[in-house]
């Protein structure tokens, strides 16, 4: 299989990757190590990235080498382009979808076995400390 060169590198979105990146990664590795099984966890969690990777890139190439070239994205200058247009299209859907969220936050109630209406309780032995 040769190489294809796919065209000019964007970087404007290289900040939003690294925050994508990065965020979430600093949350799982705080909940990972404060959970009892923790490298089982962390395990589990590094075979899910590299499975979804793996079948998100896999996907991908599937769908260039399906349309190829067929469609054309336009010049990057033009507003009304088919690429611009389809920014335009995926940015209200993530709107769409965050208001969508926000209200059904609103409207959802805190289970009835919550963790704040008692105490955690470990099943091993834990000084005083961590609590």
């Amino acid at each position: 299989m040769a190489l294809r060169r796919c065209g000019v590198l964007n970087t404007d979105i290289l900040p939003l990757a690294i925050t994508m990146m990065a965020g979430p990664q600093i949350m799982s590795a705080i909940i990972f190590v404060t959970s009892e099984e923790a490298l089982k966890n962390s395990l589990a969690f590094d075979i899910g990235v590299l499975v979804a990777t793996a079948v998100g890139v896999a996907a991908l190439r599937g769908l260039q080498d399906l349309v190829g070239g067929a469609i054309d994205f336009g010049d990057p200058s033009d507003n009304g382009s088919t690429g611009h247009i389809i920014q335009y299209a995926l940015v209200a859907l993530l709107v769409a979808f965050a208001i969508k969220n926000m209200s059904a936050g609103r409207r959802s109630s805190r289970p009835s076995g919550s963790a704040s209406s008692s105490r955690p309780t470990r099943s091993r032995p834990c000084a005083p400390a961590c609590w």
